[in-house]
Parts: C-alpha cells; structure tokens; sequence
C-alpha cells in the first residue's frame, strides 16, 4: 500500500485534563481524581494518526517557543510528520486546552488558541504548494477562518480533495466552505448546530445540498452515518468500556483520511475509523491513546 499525502491545517494545543467524579458547579471547588497532560489540538490529533497508520503528513499550524511548544514540536517530530510547514511563535503561548474527564469518559473541553490564532497570510502563502499536491487536505475551525478559507480555495483550485471539520462550530459558516469541501465531517453536536435536527439522514440530505458530495456524521457510541447522492450507510460503534474520550473524533477522521486517501470505498474507510475511535478511548489522553497500524489494519 502506497504512502498517501495528506495535508492538515489546524491547531496544535497541550492538553491539561483534570479526570473528575462530577462537575464542579458555579462557585464550586471539588477534589479531582488525577491529572494527565498530552499533546493535542484537533489538527495535531488528525495529523498524527495519519501517520501512525503510515501517511505522509504535512501539518500546517504554530506553537510558541515555550516549554508546550518544545513538547509539541519533539512529539509531532517523533511521528514523522514533516515540521516545514510548523510556524513558532517568539510572543504568544501555544495553544492550551483545558479538558474536565468524567467517570463515564465523556469531556468538556476550553481551548485557549493562543499562537494557533496568529498564522499570517505569508505563513499561509509558504504552504499552498505542500496542500496544492496533496491526495488529501483537512481542515477544521480552531485557526481563523480566513486562512481556512484561503487553503479550501487552494485546494479546490488543484482538485484536492477536501474534508473539512467544522469544530469549533461558529453560528454561521461561510456558504463558500461547505460548497468548496469534498467531505464534510462533523459530530452530533456540530450537526445540530447547522441543521436544528438531530436526525443523521435528514442533517445530510440538508447539508448536501449546501455544496458537498460526501456527509459523514459521527454518533458518539451509537457510530457513524455516511451520506452521498449515490449512497448512505450506518456503522455500529463498537462496545468498548470508555476511559477517555478525548480526541476520539479526530483519532476516527485521521483513520478515516488514510484509508480513503489510499483508494478504498467510503464503507471499508468509515468501518476502518469506528475501530480505530473505539480503540483510542479505552485509554486515556488524545494522541497518547491512539492505536498502532497494526491494531488498525489487524
């Protein structure tokens, strides 16, 4: 199986996560069960799992010279991911996010962007040509949207094929980004938040008509809806004991990126990416918890 080129476009955060009984309310102090720190940031997480799984993966995103940043950039180096399009920060922190564990492994996430918010038109402009020549680019909302835009019309304009990752989900998404992706790829919550139902099939047929070919819509541990003019199909989730679902999403859109980069159908991806996702949440941490190619690929 040859190496797919992939590009990524997105954040890379240190993730400080606090494993919790119950949420703390207003005004509230409580007693946490552990701490963990790990790298993370929904670009980052994607990107790494494309490599693990052996993807040739450029990440575009920016950290500070900080001790986060340093972590970052050695992890994100440690995975083989080419650091040319890896932008440092000399006045901003790297982005941070603040991530509460309950017992039931489901979270809640605060992202403080950070350096991840100041990639500049010229940084943009030096990566057009690595996201111009790739089989695949993805791109999600935790660095300003224009540059987001920017790169979605780059790779329109090279027929690269394009999933974009609406999260965070903003009130409203430029009708220009959801006509310029490939493959639209977003949660239960982010579905809500841009169609007001919660019905997987009835979301799709909306969205679809918005501009892109393919919807993938992911259900937690219900599994995974996939939408086309020409097909739609369910995937159970597998039963797995949660310990941590953070970065489950991306570990699943990271998997899935590779596998149809490479040639395979939409089902066999998305089957694919159910199993990495339920791997990657019976241990704790976002790309610390995902699985190898060899427990992917079986």
């Amino acid at each position: 199986m040859r190496k797919p080129k992939i590009s990524v476009l997105g954040a890379s955060n240190y993730d400080l996560v606090n494993y919790i009984r119950t949420y703390p309310k207003p005004g509230e102090t409580i007693h946490g069960l552990k701490f963990h720190t790990s790298c993370g940031g929904k670009g980052a997480n994607q990107a790494v799992m494309a490599a693990k799984l052996g993807a040739e993966v450029s990440l575009i995103t920016k950290i500070g010279n900080d001790i986060f940043g340093k972590a970052m950039l050695k992890n994100l180096l440690d995975m083989g991911i080419s650091n040319k399009h890896i932008y440092i920060s000399e006045k901003t922190h790297s982005g941070i996010a603040t991530i509460m564990v309950g017992e039931d492994g489901n979270n809640s996430i605060v992202v403080i962007p950070g350096a991840c918010s100041e990639i500049t038109d010229e940084e943009f402009a030096k990566a057009e040509k690595t996201i111009a020549s790739s089989d695949i680019f993805i791109c999600q909302l935790e660095i300003p949207l224009d540059i987001n835009l920017k790169a979605m019309r780059t790779a329109a304009k090279n027929n690269v094929r394009t999933i974009f990752n609406p999260s965070p989900c903003p009130e409203n998404i430029p009708s220009e980004m959801l006509s310029l992706c490939t493959l639209l790829c977003l949660n239960e919550i982010e579905t809500e938040q841009l169609t007001g139902t919660q019905n997987p099939e009835k979301a799709a047929k909306e969205l679809i008509c918005k501009g892109p070919r393919e919807i993938l819509i992911t259900l937690g541990t219900k599994g995974a809806f996939y939408f086309s003019e020409n097909e739609k199909f369910f995937v159970a989730a597998e039963k797995v004991n949660a310990v941590d679902t953070t970065g489950a999403g991306d570990c699943f859109l990271g998997t899935f990126a590779y596998f149809y980069a490479n040639g395979e159908t939409a089902s066999s991806a998305v089957k694919k990416a159910c199993h990495a996702a339920a791997l990657s949440v019976c241990s704790q941490g976002a790309q610390s918890s995902y699985p190898s190619a060899e427990e992917v690929k079986g």
